[in-house]
């Protein structure tokens, strides 16, 4: 047989053909997979980063523009150090954006950044100059207005009765002190920086009121020529308006300067958060490129490659399985066939193939095989033959021997197993009718025993009867002597029993005598310590009657200290009214206090009195005690006495009643013996009668026995 002749050659050629056009797609596969994986890879690497800078730098710009608003519109706490760092941080949050845009071939806008991000940060510190100018200007405008107002009071005093320019001075320093809290208004609102307009409006008013008020105060001086003092306190209230119009004019010109570099700092933040924008757009626009890229790439391998080679791969598997088909799988269902039929007893079947390959072999051994199985069906149709005549010649001798004939043998020709099967039925039969001999022998024997055994057997249960009356009237005397002597043993157990109650109620008598002496003992010791305790309880109420003494003295004298107050209040007429209402309240205090240490006293006599009347009743308690502990410790005494006499009576009861027990025991044993005897002898005369019945049936049996065995051929 060739190697090509082979099927598993064959079928191995289609698999490798197979194998190879799926190497060939998974290759394809695996190439244009490839691509987009790297296609993906660059995305991740190079773009996602890209968005985790912007992400990164649109939050810290956020975090600190948040700060600056909340410090430009609310005034809070700010760190310039941190705002400082913060920038930094920004600034180095750019340079990782733009790094990350130059790998993702992203549009870089670092430079317009860094550019919007230097505007910020200069803008926040001119606001910064501005705002702190400004808390400097208020600082300083707030001194000027004290100043103002001092000098105005300062003048207001010295002007009182200086003659006709009075009432001039009076109204230019009114208004000049309704300037001043205008001001202080106005400081207010610039230090809020809330109402611009409004502030700077007022600011502006202000300024013209301060130089109508300096043209009054000017022409306030001429009519005090002759008051050096109030002329220099105006000229000093002049100089302080003056220098208020200094300070309201850098006023107007910080708040101008603030709105336009608040304006400044909101166009570079919104010029910073727009031109991240421009970035992640940037960004957005490669990632969508590459993705489309990657889908053209997966189309093109669906469909230059994947699809063709599905097609090829059915094609092909469509002509190998059509080529396996008519090679191998048609004349295996041919050998099929012929060996169905042949399970089903068609020996004439024979397979038409000739070939040099493993079907060829097997349809050659299937041949081979049927042409075996022929010629054994003949050989086994011939020993079947054979078998059922010497199956006929044993049933024949089976029944002769079932019927009794033990001198029939078998015969069998050859030397196969029904020969020796005849061999071995034939001893069998041999040894079967030599112990039926022997049985027939035995059954004679038997029965002649067996007579015997009936006459002995019979004798032996007459003299049994005799026995067992003779036994019967011994044992009803011994029941009687053992009933009497029971008695005098149930007499003794009864007395013992009694006594022994008498010494446990003794016992317990003089237990409860122990513990009543030992209870009076501790009654007394209570009552003792009892005693003394209401002893000192008694001196206790005495010490405390002492201090109710000495309050009451308390309350007598603080009762005369408030009389003595309200004398004096009395005398101190209108102003020492109140005093005296306290001075009364003082009285009526130390009044219930006296009654109510009076009250206490009176109860601590009565105490007292009950203390000394419950310190005799204890002593005469303790007495008793003394004398019932003494009366309990006789009663003990005696107890005991009786105690020794009722353990000396149990004794004696209990040696009387151990020797009734003997005898009873004694008495009982020989009865027991006389009814054993007595059922030994019952016993054996039912036994010998039994014996005697036995007897019979084993005769009848022996009879029976011997026509049995009679029917056995053995001659």
């Amino acid at each position: 047989m060739g190697f090509f002749d082979k099927i598993s050659t064959k079928m191995a050629l289609g698999f490798l053909v197979m194998i190879g056009v799926c190497v060939m797609m998974g290759g394809v596969a695996y190439w244009k997979l490839d691509q987009e994986v790297k296609i993906t890879t660059q995305v991740f690497n190079n773009n996602v980063p890209v968005f985790s800078d912007i992400q990164k730098l649109r939050k810290k710009f956020s975090a600190t523009l948040e700060k600056c608003n909340r410090y430009i519109q609310f005034g809070e706490s700010f760190d310039i150090n941190t705002f400082n760092r913060n920038i930094a941080a920004i600034t180095d949050a750019i340079v990782d954006l733009e790094r990350d845009t130059r790998n993702a071939r992203v549009a870089d806008s670092s430079g317009d950044l860094n550019n919007d991000l230097a505007n910020f940060r200069d803008t926040f510190g001119f606001i910064v100059a501005i705002r702190d100018r400004l808390t400097q200007n208020k600082a300083g405008a707030a001194k000027v207005m004290d100043n103002i107002l001092n000098q105005v009071e300062k003048v207001l005093t010295n002007a009182v009765g200086l003659g006709g320019a009075e009432r001039e001075t009076f109204m230019a320093m009114h208004s000049m002190g309704s300037l001043a809290m205008e001001m202080r208004h106005m400081m207010f609102s610039v230090a809020d920086m809330k109402n611009n307009d409004d502030v700077r409006k007022l600011i502006e008013e202000n300024v013209q009121k301060a130089k109508g008020i300096i043209d009054r105060l000017n022409r306030t001086l001429s009519a005090y020529s002759d008051h050096i003092q109030l002329r220099n306190d105006i000229s000093v209230i002049i100089d302080l308006v003056q220098k208020y119009q200094e300070f309201a004019l850098l006023l107007l010109k910080d708040m101008g300067d603030l709105e336009k570099y608040d304006s400044a700092f909101k166009d570079s933040a919104k010029n910073f958060t727009d031109n991240l924008e421009s970035p992640e757009t940037s960004n957005i626009k490669v990632i969508k490129n590459s993705v489309d890229q990657a889908k053209s790439i997966a189309k093109e391998a669906l469909r230059y490659y994947i699809i063709p080679g599905i097609v090829l791969a059915l094609v092909l598997a469509a002509i190998i399985g059509f080529i396996f088909w008519r090679i191998i799988f048609r004349p295996i269902q041919e050998i099929e066939e012929k060996a169905k039929a042949v399970s089903r007893g068609d020996l004439s079947q024979k397979i038409e193939y000739s070939s040099s390959s493993e079907l060829g072999t097997l349809a050659a051994v299937f041949n081979e095989m049927v042409a075996n199985l022929n010629s054994m069906v003949a050989n086994e149709k011939a020993t079947k033959e054979k078998l059922q005549k010497n199956v006929a010649d044993f049933t024949t001798v089976l029944q002769r021997a079932a019927e009794g004939d033990l001198t029939q043998r078998m015969t069998a020709e050859g030397s196969d197993e029904m020969a020796m099967l005849a061999e071995v039925y034939n001893q069998m039969m041999e040894n079967l009718q030599g112990l039926v001999r022997k049985v027939q022998e035995l059954a004679f024997q038997v029965s002649n025993s067996i007579e015997q055994i009936l006459v002995a057997t019979r004798s032996q249960a007459e003299g049994a009867e005799t026995q067992a009356m003779q036994i019967s009237d011994t044992s009803a005397a011994m029941e009687e002597l053992t009933v009497s002597i029971q008695q005098v043993s149930d007499n003794a157990l009864i007395a013992e029993e009694e006594a022994k109650q008498a010494s446990q109620v003794a016992h317990r008598g003089g237990d409860i005598v122990e513990q009543t002496i030992e209870g009076m003992t501790n009654i007394r010791k209570t009552v003792q310590t009892t005693a003394k305790k209401i002893k000192g309880l008694g001196e206790s109420s005495q010490e405390i009657g002492e201090i109710v003494q000495v309050i009451g003295d308390i309350a007598e004298q603080t009762n005369l200290l408030a009389l003595n107050a309200a004398i004096e209040a009395a005398r101190a007429g209108e102003s020492g009214k109140g005093f005296s209402v306290v001075a009364e309240e003082v009285r009526k205090l130390a009044e219930r206090s006296g009654k109510a240490t009076k009250e206490i006293g009176t109860l601590i006599k009565r105490t007292q009195t009950e203390t000394n009347e419950s310190v005799m009743a204890m002593e005469q308690g303790t007495k008793g005690v003394l004398d019932g502990t003494k009366m309990a410790d006789e009663a003990g005494d005696a107890l005991r006495e009786i105690v020794k006499v009722v353990m000396r009576t149990a004794d004696v009861i209990k040696e009387i009643s151990i020797a009734a027990k003997q005898q009873a025991s004694a008495a009982e044993g020989v009865v027991s013996s006389m009814e054993n005897i007595a059922m030994v002898t019952k016993q054996s005369t039912s036994g010998s009668k039994d014996t005697a019945s036995a007897a019979n049936n084993l005769m009848q049996m022996a009879e029976q026995f011997k026509k049995v065995i009679s029917t056995f051929r053995v001659e």
